[in-house]
């Protein structure tokens, strides 16, 4: 994913041979600048198409199952704001973490902090485990 885009997820794994407890590692990078002539033509199209994600600067409401997920927020990095069916709601910045574990099943969204007069950044890392099926 280019870096003019706005930022980038890239997801580590074990080899399918090593993928009991399934494991995923996910590096996301992401920066939102107000000047930034692609922006809003980017969200538009994106809103248009019906594309998930691609109109907001985060992830809308949406289901997970099966998952303990932990998230590290590094230090220096603006925040994102979590909200979830269970009634949670938080923000998160630069050197904190966050575990959720979704169990049979919670709707949660996460939004990234953004600014109306300068850029902000965001750098974390999630580690996502499979719960065995009885949790």
């Amino acid at each position: 994913w280019p870096s003019w885009a706005g930022g980038r997820v890239i997801p580590m794994s074990l080899s399918p041979q090593r993928a009991d407890p399934f494991l995923l590692v996910a590096h996301h990078k992401h920066w939102f600048d107000p000047r930034d002539p692609l922006r809003e033509p980017f969200k538009a199209a994106g809103g248009k198409l019906g594309l998930p994600y691609v109109d907001v600067e985060g992830f809308s409401m949406h289901p997970h199952r099966g998952f303990d997920i932990w998230t590290y927020v590094l230090e220096g990095s603006d925040g994102f704001m979590h909200r979830d069916s269970m009634g949670g709601s938080q923000t998160y910045r630069g050197g904190s973490c966050q575990f959720m574990r979704t169990g049979r099943g919670v709707m949660h969204e996460e939004f990234f902090e953004t600014r109306e007069n300068e850029r902000t950044n965001i750098e974390l890392f999630q580690i996502w485990c499979n719960l065995p099926a009885d949790r």
